[in-house]
């Protein structure tokens, strides 16, 4: 999520490369915190990073896991209930992709994803802001 622009750090032992590699990856980190904190420092910001460019066909939903789903869904919910139908939509048939290339982090979830999904609903937007994802 911090996104980091060097995929790979490597730090020798070697006293001036380690201090160097240090203060690059340091640096990095700094800006990349930054960018989060900035960018998803309230739900509205977060809905725009994250739901906003999904909606728009702009950003491809993970290719694996679920948990995603969850909480992309809570966030719609809370912050553009308007929206809810259309990205559970589409967050379903992502799931059923998933499922149908047999995603293991997906096996635990998918039979009660049916009872896991109207609990959700059936939290006020209050009760789901308390809720820790």
């Amino acid at each position: 999520m911090l996104g980091y622009k060097s995929s790979y750090y490597k730090f020798g032992l070697d006293g001036m490369d380690f201090n160097s590699s240090f203060n690059s990856f340091k640096k990095e980190l700094i800006e990349c915190s930054n960018w989060v904190f900035t960018n998803y420092a309230t739900l509205d910001l977060a809905y725009q990073q994250k739901i906003i460019p999904l909606l728009n066909g702009e950003k491809e939903m993970p290719d694996g896991g679920i948990e995603w789903a969850f909480i992309d869904l809570t966030l719609c919910r809370i912050v553009a209930p308007q929206n809810y139908d259309v990205l559970k939509k589409m967050i379903l048939e992502r799931i059923e992709f998933l499922h149908g290339r047999n995603e293991p982090n997906l096996a635990h979830y998918y039979d009660n994803l049916d009872e896991i999904i109207s609990y959700m609903e059936s939290l006020s937007v209050e009760e789901l802001e308390k809720c820790k994802l």
